[in-house]
């Protein structure tokens, strides 16, 4: 799979939950969740501190804050919205529920349906149904935010997603849909905008130019969730302070 850790990297600093999970499986917060608290367990069980390191906000309140109990999806349900299109899915979530249509992502199909869902089968606003979570203090050890000035951030984010493509994302993407691919990862950005131009959609230019926005969306969400936790602690990267003379206080955060 693309950008995984390189061999060496690994092989000095062990990765865990990387390349897996088969590409045509699912995974939820819930799922990780359990995984994540295996792999902590095993690691700590060696002495060793385990490192999380990600930037998927839901995913990592999921292992400090924990999961309130939500309904499982409904599978005939979830067949219904599946055959919607992302403007009807807007328009249902409105009409259910306008507060939660104003907090969400409107533009991820997937968070879009499973907030309908939450709604329609609980019977509650999706703030009401998360608030106990929303509001339980952390079980686990702070964190540190990294961020970057938004010039160098882009500049970076642009230059990964050069990357990306010249290093065999796309024939990743075709290799899948020969052989299939899960709802999960048919989510990850780059996944659609490679298939519309492997379809011929698109060209190359506006693949590429369609993937750097949505990951600067991505990024700049990632920011506003990030600086709104209370048990991270911010850092600002760059030209001042370089990686390798943040890691003492990286360190001393991760051993309070």
């Amino acid at each position: 799979m693309t950008a995984q850790p390189e061999a060496g990297l690994s092989e000095e600093v062990p990765h865990h939950l990387f390349g897996f999970l088969p590409i045509e499986e699912t995974c939820d917060a819930a799922r990780y969740l359990v995984l994540a608290e295996e792999v902590a367990a095993e690691i700590s069980g060696r002495g060793k501190t385990p490192i999380f390191c990600g930037g998927t906000g839901f995913y990592i309140k999921a292992y400090t804050h924990g999961i309130d109990p939500i309904p499982s999806p409904d599978p005939a349900l979830r067949a219904e919205l599946s055959s919607l299109s992302l403007d009807a899915l807007q328009s249902r979530l409105r009409e259910a529920d306008p507060q939660a249509f104003d907090a969400i992502d409107r533009n991820n199909p997937r968070r879009v349906l499973r907030a309908i869902e939450i709604v329609l089968q609980t019977g509650m606003p999706l703030e009401k149904s998360r608030s106990a979570w929303n509001g339980r203090p952390p079980r686990r050890h702070t964190g540190i935010y990294l961020w970057r000035e938004r010039e160098e951030l882009h500049a970076r984010i642009r230059n990964n997603v050069e990357i990306l493509l010249a290093g065999g994302a796309i024939d990743e993407v075709r290799s899948a849909l020969k052989t299939g691919i899960g709802e999960t990862a048919g989510k990850a950005i780059g996944f659609r905008e490679i298939t519309s131009f492997l379809e011929g959609k698109i060209d190359e230019g506006e693949c590429q130019a369609k993937i750097l926005s949505a990951t600067l969306r991505y990024a700049k969400r990632q920011q506003t969730w990030f600086k709104a936790q209370k048990n991270f602690v911010p850092l600002l990267l760059g030209e001042t302070v370089r990686v390798s003379e943040a890691v003492p206080q990286i360190a001393a955060n991760l051993n309070p």
